[in-house]
């Protein structure tokens, strides 16, 4: 688990205020404006809090740490693809058209 953000957080080379910035720049690129995005935003801010409970030792159900890994494979595999669709690894042009244009 904490390979796999530690994967979503270097994508975005943020170090501070992670939930909330992972979380909207993850939507705004991956989803349209609208209902999607917010669903999207959620998602990823529920997979983070799952994060951080598995890294900090809480006790977790393996259901759910189960269903956390696989949500954040998903989120890095579907970032990582987009990268490789625009052809450069994604940056701040591409945070900033996402979150504006």
């Amino acid at each position: 688990m904490a390979r796999l953000w530690s994967g979503i957080e270097a994508i975005f080379g943020i170090s501070s205020e992670l939930v909330y910035r992972i979380s909207l720049l993850s939507a705004a690129l991956l989803t349209t404006r609208g209902n999607q995005r917010r669903e999207k935003f959620q998602e990823v801010k529920k997979l983070y809090g799952q994060r951080s409970k598995i890294v900090h030792g809480a006790s977790v159900p393996d259901d759910k740490i189960r269903n956390a890994l696989d949500g954040s494979w998903q989120l890095l595999s579907d970032l990582l693809l987009l990268a490789i669709e625009r052809g450069h690894a994604l940056g701040q042009e591409d945070f900033d058209s996402a979150v504006f244009d």
